[in-house]
């Protein structure tokens, strides 16, 4: 038997964390992490607090996706 497709709404907020420029990732309304510039790389955070380092900002974007499909999706 196969799953039906659900569709979710993904929004990617521009918000500043301690005056840095910084991404907030919310599904159906609840944000499931951010992601800031730190030098040359990038840091995820979940919103559990977890920390994951990128190097790109797509790439951050995609370990929150990630994160959410294979924990709470």
């Amino acid at each position: 038997m196969s799953k039906k497709e659900k569709e979710i709404e993904v929004a990617e907020n521009d918000i500043k964390i301690n005056g840095e420029d910084a991404v907030s990732l919310t599904v159906g309304g609840i944000e499931i992490g951010t992601v800031i510039q730190q030098d040359t790389k990038f840091v995820a955070t979940l919103s559990n607090g977890e920390i994951f380092k990128a190097k790109t900002r797509d790439e951050g974007i995609d370990t929150l996706l990630r994160d959410f499909h294979l924990h709470r999706g």
